[in-house]
């Protein structure tokens, strides 16, 4: 029979359709696993999809992933190999009435993970050519009801200007500006940051599901305690908000330290702006405060962490070793610090 096409509008389920099914994923996968992103047009909110939930793990080494078959068609996946990108592992849910797809890669193969992500954070981001490919893909599937080649083709030539455009715009370096908290931008901000992957690199204090009553008590709590315990910007682009920084001010003998706090909407990273705003945030703190020293601790694995505070005039000082304990995981974090320019005790 052939397989039908069907676009639909979107539905906020496949977010957690998502989640579910990634954490089985996880399970399989085990040390092996580097991420699970959510990526295709059912990971793009307001944008018009067949109702199939695309999901890609990275993983360390792609070579000892055809020994997990067993476990892949026993969640109830078809087990497809390659499937036409060399490097892959493609798996498929459903039949002809496809749930799922997943797409893995090696955490090396750079080229089909950023294009993956490029295209999915431009729509995500972009509200024209979010509308122009839903209308697209609507007009051919009504056109090519029963036909998956034909509305495929159909759509191919606009689908690779498309990611032309969204690895352009991946590599480029984004205008930002710092904010203080407000409790205005806990709607917007709570979007981006329920999201598992800012999770996993952030203290289990950070909520995940992060909720829009978890934004405001943080927006709430930041407004009050602003100058006093801690200096708090969000991170704005386009005029919203997606991100935020802290410098939460050390007591007793620490007061003239404070530890640092950052996270970044997924659908900007890449663009150079956390350096950017860390570096801006720690002048504006040592220029406004009498806090001397910047000190952050990140997650060992955390690689991308790291290359942002050495980026930011931030040095390592040293290995924490198996200091974080995470799912269950202990891992060594680093410390890393920043003094004020021509500071003298």
């Amino acid at each position: 029979m052939p397989q039908q096409v069907r676009v639909v509008a979107y539905d906020a389920r496949w977010a957690d359709e998502f989640r579910k099914e990634s954490e089985k994923i996880k399970e399989i996968l085990g040390g092996e696993c580097v991420a699970v992103h959510h990526i295709g047009s059912t990971a793009v909110e307001g944008l018009q999809a067949k109702p199939i939930v695309d999901i890609m793990p990275v993983v360390k080494d792609i070579g000892k992933i055809d020994a997990l078959y067993p476990e892949f068609e026993a969640l109830g996946y078809e087990c497809m190999g390659e499937f036409g990108i060399a490097g892959r592992r493609y798996f498929r849910k459903g039949g002809d009435e496809r749930t799922h797809q997943v797409h893995i890669f090696e955490e090396s193969n750079r080229a089909d993970i950023g294009r993956h992500l490029a295209v999915r954070n431009y729509l995500r981001t972009h509200e024209e050519e979010r509308r122009a490919y839903g209308e697209l893909k609507e007009t051919l599937a009504r056109k090519f009801p029963r036909d998956i080649e034909k509305y495929c083709d159909g759509k191919e030539r606009f689908v690779r200007a498309l990611e032309q455009r969204a690895l352009s715009w991946s590599k480029s370096e984004l205008g930002f500006s710092l904010a203080k908290p407000s409790v205005s931008f806990a709607k917007e901000l709570c979007k981006h940051a329920d999201n598992p992957a800012i999770a996993a690199n952030l203290r289990d204090l950070f909520p995940n599901p992060y909720t829009l009553r978890d934004a405001e008590g943080f927006m709430k709590f930041c407004e009050a305690e602003e100058g006093k315990s801690q200096f708090v910007r969000i991170i704005v682009v386009d005029e919203k908000p997606v991100g935020c920084l802290s410098a939460t001010f050390g007591q007793d003998v620490s007061r003239r330290d404070a530890e640092i706090g950052y996270w970044l909407s997924e659908n900007y990273w890449g663009h150079n702006i956390m350096p950017r705003a860390l570096n801006r945030l720690a002048e504006e703190v040592f220029s406004e405060t009498d806090i001397v020293r910047l000190h952050a601790v990140p997650f060992a694995f955390n690689k991308a962490s790291c290359r942002v505070l050495e980026k930011s005039g931030f040095a390592l000082e040293g290995r924490l070793k198996s200091s974080v304990f995470k799912k269950g995981n202990l891992y060594d974090s680093l410390l890393y610090a920043r003094i004020k320019e021509h500071f003298c005790e």
